[in-house]
Protein backbone atom coordinates (compact mmCIF):
# COMPACT_ATOMS: atom_id res chain seq x y z
CA UNK A 1 0.00 0.00 0.00
CA UNK A 2 1.43 3.40 -0.92
CA UNK A 3 2.53 5.30 2.18
CA UNK A 4 0.74 8.49 1.14
CA UNK A 5 -2.67 7.02 0.25
CA UNK A 6 -5.67 7.60 2.56
CA UNK A 7 -7.43 4.50 1.19
CA UNK A 8 -7.09 1.72 3.76
CA UNK A 9 -7.57 -1.93 2.84
CA UNK A 10 -10.76 -3.56 4.03
CA UNK A 11 -14.46 -3.95 3.29
CA UNK A 12 -16.71 -0.94 2.66
CA UNK A 13 -20.45 -1.53 2.99
CA UNK A 14 -23.52 0.40 1.80
CA UNK A 15 -27.02 0.01 0.39
CA UNK A 16 -28.57 0.67 -3.02
CA UNK A 17 -32.18 0.92 -1.95
CA UNK A 18 -32.67 -2.32 0.00
CA UNK A 19 -29.81 -4.13 -1.76
CA UNK A 20 -26.61 -4.48 0.25
CA UNK A 21 -23.33 -3.70 -1.49
CA UNK A 22 -19.86 -4.59 -0.18
CA UNK A 23 -16.67 -3.25 -1.77
CA UNK A 24 -13.41 -5.05 -0.95
CA UNK A 25 -10.22 -3.01 -1.30
CA UNK A 26 -6.74 -4.51 -1.16
CA UNK A 27 -3.28 -3.52 -2.33
CA UNK A 28 -0.91 -5.75 -4.28
CA UNK A 29 2.78 -6.13 -3.46
CA UNK A 30 3.42 -3.64 -6.25
CA UNK A 31 1.19 -1.00 -4.59
CA UNK A 32 -1.62 -1.43 -7.10
CA UNK A 33 -5.26 -1.28 -5.90
CA UNK A 34 -7.29 -4.48 -6.22
CA UNK A 35 -11.06 -4.07 -5.92
CA UNK A 36 -13.94 -6.53 -6.01
CA UNK A 37 -17.59 -5.95 -5.16
CA UNK A 38 -20.39 -8.11 -3.75
CA UNK A 39 -24.16 -7.77 -4.08
CA UNK A 40 -25.15 -10.45 -1.53
CA UNK A 41 -28.93 -9.98 -1.85
CA UNK A 42 -28.66 -10.78 -5.56
CA UNK A 43 -26.17 -13.63 -5.21
CA UNK A 44 -23.30 -11.63 -6.73
CA UNK A 45 -19.89 -12.19 -5.11
CA UNK A 46 -16.34 -11.26 -6.07
CA UNK A 47 -17.26 -9.20 -9.13
CA UNK A 48 -14.10 -7.67 -10.57
CA UNK A 49 -13.70 -3.90 -10.61
CA UNK A 50 -11.79 -2.47 -13.56
CA UNK A 51 -10.60 0.98 -14.68
CA UNK A 52 -9.70 1.74 -11.07
CA UNK A 53 -8.47 5.32 -10.72
CA UNK A 54 -7.21 6.88 -7.49
CA UNK A 55 -6.20 10.54 -7.41
CA UNK A 56 -5.70 12.06 -3.99
CA UNK A 57 -8.91 11.30 -2.12
CA UNK A 58 -10.92 10.57 -5.29
CA UNK A 59 -11.78 7.06 -6.47
CA UNK A 60 -13.57 5.64 -9.48
CA UNK A 61 -14.05 2.16 -10.90
CA UNK A 62 -16.21 0.14 -13.28
CA UNK A 63 -17.97 -3.21 -12.71
CA UNK A 64 -18.27 -4.82 -16.18
CA UNK A 65 -20.31 -7.79 -14.88
CA UNK A 66 -23.29 -5.52 -14.21
CA UNK A 67 -22.42 -2.67 -16.59
CA UNK A 68 -22.11 -0.27 -13.68
CA UNK A 69 -19.59 2.23 -12.36
CA UNK A 70 -18.92 4.28 -9.23
CA UNK A 71 -17.11 7.55 -8.70
CA UNK A 72 -16.65 9.64 -5.60
CA UNK A 73 -14.24 10.52 -2.83
CA UNK A 74 -13.13 9.53 0.65
CA UNK A 75 -14.67 11.81 3.28
CA UNK A 76 -12.68 13.48 6.07
CA UNK A 77 -13.41 10.65 8.51
CA UNK A 78 -11.24 8.37 6.30
CA UNK A 79 -13.99 5.75 6.61
CA UNK A 80 -16.75 6.84 4.23
CA UNK A 81 -16.69 6.66 0.44
CA UNK A 82 -19.35 9.07 -0.80
CA UNK A 83 -20.23 9.08 -4.47
CA UNK A 84 -22.53 8.05 -7.28
CA UNK A 85 -23.36 4.64 -8.69
CA UNK A 86 -24.25 4.68 -12.38
CA UNK A 87 -26.14 1.77 -13.90
CA UNK A 88 -28.65 3.05 -16.41
CA UNK A 89 -29.25 5.96 -14.04
CA UNK A 90 -27.30 7.70 -11.29
CA UNK A 91 -27.89 6.78 -7.64
CA UNK A 92 -26.12 8.18 -4.58
CA UNK A 93 -24.14 5.42 -2.88
CA UNK A 94 -22.12 5.72 0.33
CA UNK A 95 -19.82 2.92 1.45
CA UNK A 96 -18.45 2.79 5.01
CA UNK A 97 -15.34 0.80 5.97
CA UNK A 98 -15.77 -1.96 8.53
CA UNK A 99 -13.44 -1.19 11.47
CA UNK A 100 -14.35 -4.27 13.53
CA UNK A 101 -11.36 -5.89 15.31
CA UNK A 102 -12.01 -9.45 16.43
CA UNK A 103 -11.29 -10.69 19.94
CA UNK A 104 -8.13 -12.72 20.39
CA UNK A 105 -10.18 -15.47 22.07
CA UNK A 106 -13.63 -16.01 20.50
CA UNK A 107 -16.72 -16.24 22.67
CA UNK A 108 -18.57 -19.61 22.88
CA UNK A 109 -21.44 -18.00 20.96
CA UNK A 110 -19.24 -16.80 18.09
CA UNK A 111 -19.72 -18.48 14.72
CA UNK A 112 -22.09 -19.20 11.86
CA UNK A 113 -25.54 -20.51 12.74
CA UNK A 114 -28.29 -21.79 10.45
CA UNK A 115 -31.95 -22.36 11.27
CA UNK A 116 -35.30 -22.80 9.55
CA UNK A 117 -38.29 -20.59 10.33
CA UNK A 118 -41.66 -22.12 9.45
CA UNK A 119 -44.26 -19.61 8.24
CA UNK A 120 -47.48 -20.60 6.42
CA UNK A 121 -46.15 -24.00 5.29
CA UNK A 122 -42.85 -22.46 4.14
CA UNK A 123 -39.48 -23.06 5.81
CA UNK A 124 -37.19 -20.06 5.41
CA UNK A 125 -33.46 -20.48 5.96
CA UNK A 126 -32.25 -18.00 8.57
CA UNK A 127 -28.51 -17.48 9.00
CA UNK A 128 -27.02 -15.82 12.05
CA UNK A 129 -23.40 -14.65 12.21
CA UNK A 130 -22.01 -13.76 15.64
CA UNK A 131 -18.54 -12.42 16.47
CA UNK A 132 -16.89 -10.76 19.47
CA UNK A 133 -14.71 -7.66 19.43
CA UNK A 134 -11.62 -6.87 21.51
CA UNK A 135 -13.80 -5.48 24.30
CA UNK A 136 -15.74 -8.75 24.54
CA UNK A 137 -18.92 -7.32 23.00
CA UNK A 138 -20.94 -9.57 20.67
CA UNK A 139 -21.82 -8.26 17.21
CA UNK A 140 -24.40 -10.11 15.10
CA UNK A 141 -26.07 -9.93 11.71
CA UNK A 142 -28.95 -11.92 10.24
CA UNK A 143 -29.60 -13.24 6.74
CA UNK A 144 -32.99 -14.43 5.50
CA UNK A 145 -31.46 -16.41 2.66
CA UNK A 146 -34.62 -17.45 0.79
CA UNK A 147 -36.02 -13.92 0.97
CA UNK A 148 -32.70 -12.51 -0.32
CA UNK A 149 -32.28 -10.22 2.68
CA UNK A 150 -28.70 -10.22 3.94
CA UNK A 151 -26.68 -8.34 6.52
CA UNK A 152 -29.61 -7.29 8.71
CA UNK A 153 -28.04 -5.56 11.71
CA UNK A 154 -28.78 -7.00 15.15
CA UNK A 155 -28.98 -4.77 18.22
CA UNK A 156 -29.32 -5.39 21.96
CA UNK A 157 -27.12 -8.47 21.53
CA UNK A 158 -26.79 -10.17 24.93
CA UNK A 159 -24.95 -13.34 25.96
CA UNK A 160 -24.86 -14.31 29.63
CA UNK A 161 -24.27 -17.85 30.87
CA UNK A 162 -26.14 -19.97 28.33
CA UNK A 163 -28.76 -17.28 27.55
CA UNK A 164 -28.52 -15.44 24.23
CA UNK A 165 -30.81 -12.83 22.68
CA UNK A 166 -30.86 -10.09 20.05
CA UNK A 167 -33.20 -7.77 18.19
CA UNK A 168 -33.46 -6.99 14.46
CA UNK A 169 -34.97 -3.49 14.24
CA UNK A 170 -35.27 -3.42 10.45
CA UNK A 171 -37.92 -6.18 10.59
CA UNK A 172 -39.24 -5.55 14.12
CA UNK A 173 -38.06 -8.98 15.21
CA UNK A 174 -36.47 -10.48 18.31
CA UNK A 175 -34.90 -13.84 19.16
CA UNK A 176 -34.21 -15.28 22.63
CA UNK A 177 -33.02 -18.68 23.69
CA UNK A 178 -30.20 -20.82 25.07
CA UNK A 179 -26.89 -22.28 23.93
CA UNK A 180 -26.55 -26.05 24.31
CA UNK A 181 -23.90 -27.59 26.57
CA UNK A 182 -21.93 -28.84 23.54
CA UNK A 183 -21.97 -25.26 22.10
CA UNK A 184 -23.42 -26.47 18.78
CA UNK A 185 -27.13 -25.64 19.07
CA UNK A 186 -29.22 -22.57 19.85
CA UNK A 187 -32.77 -23.32 20.98
CA UNK A 188 -35.25 -20.47 21.18
CA UNK A 189 -38.15 -18.41 19.85
CA UNK A 190 -38.43 -15.76 17.14
CA UNK A 191 -40.96 -12.99 17.76
CA UNK A 192 -42.17 -10.90 14.81
CA UNK A 193 -45.86 -10.04 15.24
CA UNK A 194 -46.30 -13.66 16.35
CA UNK A 195 -44.09 -16.02 18.35
CA UNK A 196 -42.53 -19.00 16.54
CA UNK A 197 -39.88 -21.61 17.39
CA UNK A 198 -36.52 -21.04 15.70
CA UNK A 199 -33.50 -23.22 16.48
CA UNK A 200 -30.02 -22.84 15.02
CA UNK A 201 -27.25 -25.36 14.33
CA UNK A 202 -23.59 -24.35 14.21
CA UNK A 203 -22.09 -24.31 10.70
CA UNK A 204 -18.56 -24.29 9.32
CA UNK A 205 -19.28 -22.27 6.16
CA UNK A 206 -21.45 -19.28 5.30
CA UNK A 207 -24.48 -20.06 3.14
CA UNK A 208 -24.86 -17.57 0.30
CA UNK A 209 -27.87 -16.35 -1.62
CA UNK A 210 -28.37 -18.23 -4.90
CA UNK A 211 -28.19 -15.87 -7.91
CA UNK A 212 -31.49 -15.11 -9.59
CA UNK A 213 -31.93 -16.85 -12.96
CA UNK A 214 -31.84 -14.50 -15.95
CA UNK A 215 -35.28 -13.17 -16.91
CA UNK A 216 -37.14 -15.11 -19.59
CA UNK A 217 -38.90 -12.79 -21.99
CA UNK A 218 -42.05 -14.12 -23.64
CA UNK A 219 -42.65 -13.21 -27.28
CA UNK A 220 -45.27 -10.58 -28.04
CA UNK A 221 -48.76 -11.97 -28.66
CA UNK A 222 -51.56 -10.70 -30.87
CA UNK A 223 -54.58 -9.19 -29.05
CA UNK A 224 -56.64 -11.75 -27.14
CA UNK A 225 -60.43 -11.72 -27.07
CA UNK A 226 -62.00 -11.28 -23.64
CA UNK A 227 -63.53 -14.76 -23.84
CA UNK A 228 -60.07 -16.27 -24.44
CA UNK A 229 -58.29 -14.35 -21.68
CA UNK A 230 -58.49 -17.11 -19.04
CA UNK A 231 -57.09 -19.85 -21.26
CA UNK A 232 -54.29 -17.63 -22.54
CA UNK A 233 -53.24 -16.62 -19.01
CA UNK A 234 -53.36 -20.27 -17.91
CA UNK A 235 -50.78 -21.06 -20.57
CA UNK A 236 -48.63 -18.03 -19.70
CA UNK A 237 -48.62 -18.83 -15.97
CA UNK A 238 -48.35 -22.61 -16.30
CA UNK A 239 -44.75 -22.81 -15.06
CA UNK A 240 -45.26 -20.89 -11.80
CA UNK A 241 -48.69 -22.46 -11.28
CA UNK A 242 -47.15 -25.95 -11.42
CA UNK A 243 -43.89 -25.31 -9.57
CA UNK A 244 -43.72 -21.77 -8.24
CA UNK A 245 -45.35 -19.16 -6.06
CA UNK A 246 -48.79 -19.82 -7.61
CA UNK A 247 -48.59 -23.59 -7.08
CA UNK A 248 -50.74 -25.52 -4.59
CA UNK A 249 -49.71 -24.95 -0.99
CA UNK A 250 -48.18 -21.52 -1.64
CA UNK A 251 -49.83 -18.26 -0.60
CA UNK A 252 -49.37 -16.40 -3.90
CA UNK A 253 -52.51 -15.42 -5.77
CA UNK A 254 -53.47 -13.41 -8.85
CA UNK A 255 -56.84 -12.17 -10.05
CA UNK A 256 -57.20 -10.40 -13.40
CA UNK A 257 -60.42 -8.75 -14.51
CA UNK A 258 -61.23 -7.21 -17.90
CA UNK A 259 -64.27 -5.32 -19.16
CA UNK A 260 -64.35 -4.58 -22.88
CA UNK A 261 -67.33 -3.55 -24.96
CA UNK A 262 -69.73 -4.68 -22.29
CA UNK A 263 -68.08 -8.11 -22.08
CA UNK A 264 -66.63 -9.09 -18.70
CA UNK A 265 -64.08 -11.76 -17.76
CA UNK A 266 -62.33 -12.66 -14.50
CA UNK A 267 -59.43 -15.11 -14.25
CA UNK A 268 -57.93 -16.25 -10.94
CA UNK A 269 -54.81 -18.28 -10.16
CA UNK A 270 -53.08 -19.73 -7.11
CA UNK A 271 -54.55 -19.09 -3.67
CA UNK A 272 -56.85 -16.31 -4.95
CA UNK A 273 -60.34 -16.59 -6.37
CA UNK A 274 -62.76 -14.29 -8.17
CA UNK A 275 -64.29 -13.52 -4.76
CA UNK A 276 -60.96 -12.67 -3.04
CA UNK A 277 -60.68 -9.30 -1.32
CA UNK A 278 -57.49 -7.31 -1.92
CA UNK A 279 -56.14 -4.20 -0.25
CA UNK A 280 -56.21 -1.62 -3.02
CA UNK A 281 -53.18 0.35 -1.80
CA UNK A 282 -51.19 2.12 -4.50
CA UNK A 283 -53.40 0.64 -7.20
CA UNK A 284 -55.83 3.47 -6.42
CA UNK A 285 -53.35 5.93 -7.97
CA UNK A 286 -54.26 4.44 -11.34
CA UNK A 287 -57.89 5.47 -10.91
CA UNK A 288 -57.29 8.90 -9.36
Amino acid sequence: MPADTPFRPGSYEGFLGSSRVVLHLAWTAGDLPLLTIDSPNQGGFGMECTDVTIAGRSLSFAVPAVKGSWSGALEEDDLTLAGTWTQGREIALKLVRDTFIAAVTPSPIDGIWLGHLSVDEHAYRIQLIVKSDQAGRQVASLDSIDQRATGLACTQVSFCGDRFSFEVPSVNGRWAGTLSADLNRLTGRWTQLVDRPLDFERQTQIARVTPLPPPRMLPALPPVAVADLGSQLSRDLEAISTDGWLSKGNSGGVVIGVVQGGERAIASFGAASAASIFEVGSLSKTFT
